[in-house]
């Protein structure tokens, strides 16, 4: 045989072979999340529906990027496994990393992260062992578990009783505009409502409404990066009107637990105010802190032993 031929022969089965290694094992944007509170995207894990071997190497590489509207790092653990439980070796169990995720950037109104990028394993290779012959599902599963504190608030206009010159938003009940803040739980909605107690006094009910916007664990405070398991879905809750506490009825112990797929929450408060002047604006803060787990699904592949032809 040609000595020309015999090489072009061999780079034609290198290539065929570095093709299905690519196959199986690269895909760049596998298991990508959207661009909202903490950002999980997979950059290299075996590839969705492939068939994985014993003679099969792989690491995952993930980008996490945070994209909450806030001034504060967040503090985070991301861990890794497998849907195998450890049957056919693979990813060992507590396999997690701590990640600190500086706060987005905002420019005319977007919003600017700089992703981490982690590796599993560190260093080397997860690789599987003792396969059948029949294919076993599998699926790669990441938890990132983290601490946050919001706060989030609007203001309210606010009028003495019976006084007739004064703006229109600042009579009777008032719905406020809140901007939303990219969380796993966000105030949606504040209303005021004013009633008199005297020439320049009123009792204010403020109805606080609070939605769970995303999939996961809620925890209360420090419990999340502990590694335990949620004891409730309760988060520490505070709010105030001019910088005075609220009152409020639907907190226990300033708790607010979400029951199981509960998503919203309506907290119920109550303030009183002496008016210095015809009307004046009231600011209302709400300030929620807990840790979550955000689980994010990766991709699903099949293992089976490798078959060998005689």
């Amino acid at each position: 045989m040609d000595f020309k031929l015999i090489l072009v022969i061999i780079s034609i089965l290198f290539l065929v072979s570095a093709c299905s290694v690519t196959d199986r094992f690269f895909n760049n944007s596998a298991g990508s999340s959207s661009g909202k509170g903490i950002v999980l995207t997979i950059k290299e894990a075996p590839k969705q529906g492939s068939t994985l071997t014993e003679n099969d190497n792989f690491a995952v590489v993930v980008d996490v990027a945070s994209y909450v509207k806030s001034d504060r790092t967040i503090n985070g653990r991301l861990c890794i496994r497998d849907s195998s439980s450890g049957a056919y070796g693979g990813i060992p169990s507590s396999q997690c990393i701590n990640v600190d995720l500086e706060p987005p950037d905002e420019a005319e109104g977007k919003l600017f992260a700089l992703p981490e990028r982690i590796r599993f394993p560190s260093q080397g290779f997860y690789y599987y062992k003792d396969l059948r012959q029949l294919p076993v599902d599998n699926q790669i599963l990441l938890d990132f578990y983290y601490e946050l504190l919001t706060e989030s608030g609007a203001v309210a206009c606010i009028a003495m009783p019976n006084v007739e010159n004064v703006p229109s938003n600042c009579k009777g009940s008032q719905a406020l505009s809140v901007h939303g803040q990219d969380a796993p739980v966000e105030v949606t909605s504040i209303a005021v409502t004013p009633n008199t107690i005297s020439i320049n006094e009123v009792n204010l009910k403020i109805d606080i409404t609070l939605r769970k916007t995303e999939e996961g664990t809620l925890y209360p405070p420090g419990k999340a990066l502990s590694g335990g398991s949620s004891p409730g879905e309760r988060i520490k809750f505070a709010a105030f009107a001019n910088r005075q506490a609220l009152n409020c009825q639907s907190s226990s112990s300033g708790f607010v637990e979400f029951r199981q797929d509960q998503k919203e929450k309506i907290i119920k408060c109550t303030s009183s105010l002496k008016l210095q002047q015809e009307f004046e604006n009231l600011p209302v803060e709400v300030v929620l802190e807990y840790g979550f787990k955000k689980i994010h699904e990766g991709p699903q592949f099949k293992m089976k032993k490798e078959e060998f032809i005689a």
